[in-house]
């Protein structure tokens, strides 16, 4: 399913790449992944270039602006009314819904949303949220780049699984994916060779048996 959905997305590549190299030309390109690449030398019009940010700017403080509570927890019309309408309930979930934007608020969404938001510009914007390591921001945002993606869509034309392509330097293996159970191969490359990285295919997959 990952190579049915890789080879799809292989159809619209020039087209992604020719859109990123004159409009987003810093954020990864899909051809030329070289470190340290000068990524602008084809802009000669800032149209693109300046438009881009703006689009991401304005939909995020339309959709998600920072500091802000653009949304709020309530009780849903499947709840009976009587219950819908307690004021203890209510305030309850107001406590909450400030708790809540508490933690999004110092976490690093706004920056990472706005990189997403620019993604989203030139075709499908992506980012994932993990805990914080414990003590420090309870939410990590991360915008990912639509060359590490692959997608695969459901039967009304909606992402239902997703596939990001990621390199790990194998030091990091453990923090990425904390608790997870290494095969032995993996853990002697991660105790023999900490600074060489590791290729991984990882998937978000619908399942809708278990809706």
């Amino acid at each position: 399913r990952f190579d049915d959905a890789r080879a799809r997305k292989a159809d619209w590549l020039s087209h992604f790449e020719e859109a990123y190299r004159f409009s987003i030309p810093h954020r990864n390109t899909f051809f030329d992944q070289t470190k340290g690449k000068k990524k602008n030398t084809d802009v000669f019009d800032s149209t693109a270039v300046l438009g881009v940010p703006q689009f991401a700017t304005k939909m995020q403080s339309l959709l998600v602006p920072p500091w802000r509570e653009w949304s709020l927890l309530a009780l849903g019309p499947d709840i009976p009314k009587q219950q819908r309408e307690s004021s203890r309930l209510k305030v309850l979930l107001a406590e909450n819904t400030e708790l809540m934007f508490s933690h999004i608020n110092h976490s690093n969404m706004a920056l990472q949303v706005h990189e997403s938001f620019q993604d989203l510009a030139i075709g499908t914007g992506c980012y994932d949220l993990m805990a914080g390591p414990l003590g420090q921001k309870s939410l990590v945002f991360n915008a990912i780049p639509l060359t590490e993606l692959a997608l695969e869509e459901g039967p009304q034309s909606t992402i239902e699984t997703t596939y990001r392509e990621l390199s790990v330097p194998n030091r990091l293996i453990g923090r990425q994916w904390p608790g997870a159970v290494l095969p032995a191969e993996l853990e002697r490359k991660v105790r023999e060779k900490p600074g060489e990285n590791s290729e991984f295919i990882e998937a978000v997959i619908f399942n809708p048996e278990t809706l």
